[in-house]
């Protein structure tokens, strides 16, 4: 069949169904009608047709028709099958065809031997099916606005080949000149049983038709029907948009307004359409106005009958200035993109499992590709320390973070101390979708604060620590030490007669004594445990926690013994036990009054 003839054929089915219509003799003469056009003129070869019962909610197959088959017996092989629920079973699935009627979609079925259409939702008419030996069918729904009516089912019996969406589209057309044909023939039904009841709906039509006559002519959306590539009817919305009068536009082409890029696309879609092909419903172009200026227009048509013929109907949009802020964003995504793969700072994104959606390049210098990393957690580069508490507290708040973490180079052992700033990343909704990582490496400040702090804490000459850092650290194991209940001491050192030694061999020497004292009192405590001071000019003290008096005494002999044998001098020591009641003057006091009794007893 030509695509003319074919084209000739569905207009003279669909005038013929609008004729029976018209005739207003009832839903059961158009069923037939139709039947006629779609076995004979259409040339299908049989139909059939399902209606929807509300009251039991379900779909009665009992019209229908066969070429060659004697309508009597094809109707009562009809009213036998049983009627097809639109509620779901046991399983939760509805049947193909009530799924057509409840989605309003057109279904085909290639092969009825291997259903496949949905399996976990939908299952087949099987009794239809069978019944009537089909292989290849589609099912179109019958509905007006938001009625449902019922089915078109059409399988491909005598057409030789399987259904395809060439038949789709035919079929949809036909199902809609009956769905209109049906509701047509239901309000006449209704309209015969009063005369004043059919005044009064009339009435009423001719008031819709005349509102929705002024809501085309007078809404702000662009509408427009194309007739023979001519605009047969267009509303103000539209040529207020091109900046015509409806005069103007009535009856030109309408490819003369689409610029010459889009006009070969849209032309072939148009005759396309036309002859029964399927084509996108929605278009995007651009058009000149009256003034030469150039704007971007989105379309949407469906086919409609306009003045006894058939055209397409259009719905458009000017998008130029959707387009315009399209364009700005990814001009603005590609500058952020820029920004970002070039910043110095460590940038990157996590999704709600903390794992890697985007790393920028300065993640690199930690010695990770960039592509292994997308996809892992972020504790893979952090040290064993975190535990991700504070990623979780950020999700759960919604609040920007600052925080210092160590990352660890690939190579495992490397730490770098990294300041970052954890941001929740929100989508339309409010609703948080990722976190924004953006780190600052600090290690080389840490290392030089870490330094400072210890030349502050420090005694330059003989590398103990110095007075200041004494009394913090004394109090910081005097509330230990009553705390958790354990013993502390304290030891005085004090070089005896040191002046006269200075005065005897010169300062340098002294400087040296003190030094060589310093280099014995680290040999003798515990590291990491006790802690060495140079208290005051020639006088040292030691903390020593979790120990004995006598120890500590013991560790005070060590000491004196270590500083005679290697220089001309000797030294005092006193030692003190922290008591409960004590605050940090009468521990120290109690030290010092040790060191100089012992002092006193080795002057006399």
């Amino acid at each position: 069949m030509t695509k003319d003839t074919y084209l000739t054929r569905q207009l003279n089915a669909t005038k013929n169904i609008a004729t029976a219509s018209a005739k207003g003799d009832g839903q059961l003469s158009i069923l037939r009608a139709v039947t006629s056009e779609i076995t004979e003129t259409l040339g299908y070869g049989r139909v059939f047709f399902g209606l929807t019962d509300k009251r039991s909610s379900s779909i009665r197959i009992r019209i229908g028709g066969e070429k060659d088959t004697n309508t009597k017996q094809f109707t009562k092989k009809l009213r036998s099958l049983s009627p097809i629920s639109l509620e779901k079973d046991s399983e939760g699935k509805v049947s193909t065809i009530a799924w057509s009627i409840l989605t309003r979609e057109t279904i085909i079925v290639n092969n009825a031997d291997s259903y496949n259409f949905r399996p976990n939702e939908t299952f087949q008419d099987v009794e239809l099916v069978t019944g009537f030996d089909f292989t290849s069918y589609i099912i179109t729904p019958l509905y007006f606005r938001n009625e449902s009516l019922g089915v078109i089912i059409v399988d491909n019996k005598y057409i030789n080949r399987k259904i395809n969406e060439k038949d789709t589209h035919l079929i949809s057309t036909i199902a809609d000149q009956l769905s209109i044909a049906i509701v047509n023939a239901n309000i006449f039904r209704d309209y015969r049983k009063s005369n004043k009841a059919l005044i009064e709906i009339n009435k009423k039509l001719i008031q819709e038709q005349r509102k929705y006559q002024q809501l085309v002519d007078r809404g702000t959306d662009p509408i427009f029907i194309i007739q023979d590539h001519m605009f047969v009817f267009v509303n103000r919305a539209f040529s207020r948009m091109l900046g015509y009068s409806e005069e103007e536009i009535t009856g030109t082409s309408v490819f003369d307004l689409i610029i010459k890029e889009n006009r070969k696309e849209l032309m072939e879609y148009y005759e396309k359409g036309l002859q029964g092909y399927s084509v996108p419903e929605e278009y995007e172009y651009r058009a000149t106005k009256k003034n030469g200026e150039k704007i971007d227009i989105w379309m949407k048509t469906t086919f409609t009958r306009y003045n006894d013929r058939l055209g397409i109907l259009c719905f458009a949009r000017d998008i130029t200035e959707k387009k315009r802020v399209e364009s700005e964003l990814i001009e603005a995504k590609e500058y952020l993109e820029k920004v970002l793969e070039s910043a110095n700072d460590i940038i990157y994104i996590l999704d709600l499992q903390g794992r890697f959606t985007y790393v920028n390049p300065k993640c690199e210098e930690l010695g990770y590709k960039r592509t292994e990393l997308i996809g892992k957690h972020f504790l893979t580069i952090l040290s064993e320390k975190h535990s991700g508490e504070r990623f979780s507290k950020t999700i759960e708040t919604g609040i920007k973070q600052v925080y210092e973490v160590e990352m660890v180079e690939s190579d495992g052992e490397t730490i770098h101390n990294v300041v970052i700033s954890s941001s929740p990343l929100f989508d339309r909704n409010n609703t948080i979708e990722g976190i924004l990582i953006v780190g600052k490496d600090i290690t080389d400040r840490k290392i030089i604060e870490e330094e400072l702090r210890r030349l502050s804490i420090t005694d330059s000459l003989t590398g103990l620590y110095n007075q200041r850092h004494f009394y913090f650290k004394l109090k910081e194991e005097v509330d230990r030490a009553k705390r958790m209940k354990h013993q502390l001491c304290l030891m005085i050192i004090d070089i005896n007669n040191f002046k006269k030694y200075n005065d005897t061999h010169g300062h340098l020497a002294g400087d040296e004594i003190l030094r060589t004292i310093g280099r014995i009192i680290k040999k003798s405590i515990r590291e990491d445990v006790d802690s060495a001071f140079r208290y005051g000019g020639d006088e040292f003290s030691i903390i020593l926690p979790y120990i004995t008096v006598d120890h500590a005494k013991t560790v005070g002999e060590r000491i004196k013994e270590a500083i005679i044998s290697c220089e001309m001098i000797t030294v005092s020591i006193g030692v003190a036990t922290l008591e409960d009641t004590w605050c940090l003057e009468d521990f120290i006091h109690t030290a010092d009054m040790a060191m100089y009794t012992e002092k006193h007893t080795l002057y006399s």
